[in-house]
């Protein structure tokens, strides 16, 4: 696992979203750690460069010659890509697993895509919630209707959204 500083800069990202990110990471491979499994771990370090992914693998994999790369699917096709590179340039296969994080697979899309003239996501996410029941009563969407994206449709005035009158104080406050 790597905190590669190239991953939090490559687009713009909240810096909660970051800290978030990398404590999630830490506290996995603390958890890994703790049961006692063998974990290689690259941890930020700000007196060095930025960080690449694609160097800690190339580094890692001089260092450790494996003889395959495993991975879960990157939920990035530009993370795959550099993967699939680097394994690629020091001539070791690279085995994509499936995520298991997801209620469907890239397959379901792509059945579901088939032979349509136009794609909108709204009715591969109606299939989905009736394979898998998920926010339904039965047949129907729960509430009644699959979304509510008509209500939020209107333009916003000119002044621009409206913003709730603060509280204010109606009494003093008496500090003992």
């Amino acid at each position: 696992m790597a905190e590669a500083s190239e991953e939090s800069t490559h687009v713009f990202s909240n810096k909660h979203r970051i800290v978030y990110f990398i404590s999630s990471m830490r506290h996995f491979r603390n958890h890994v750690k703790s049961l006692g499994l063998p974990i290689r771990y690259h941890q930020l370090d700000r007196s060095k460069k930025p960080t690449a992914l694609a160097d800690y693998l190339r580094d890692d994999i001089q260092k450790l010659k494996p003889i395959e790369v495993t991975v879960t699917k990157p939920g990035d096709c530009r993370v795959e890509t550099t993967l699939s590179e680097v394994c690629r340039e020091r001539g070791l296969k690279l085995d994509v697993r499936q995520d298991s994080h997801f209620l469907c697979k890239e397959k379901d899309f792509a059945d579901h895509a088939e032979n349509r003239k136009s794609l909108r996501l709204e009715f591969f996410y109606r299939e989905m919630r009736r394979k898998h029941n998920v926010l339904m009563d039965a047949k129907t969407p729960l509430g009644g209707s699959w979304n509510y994206d008509k209500d939020n449709r209107e333009s916003l005035p000119k002044s621009g959204p409206p913003h709730p009158t603060p509280p204010q104080a109606t009494e003093q406050l008496q500090i003992f």
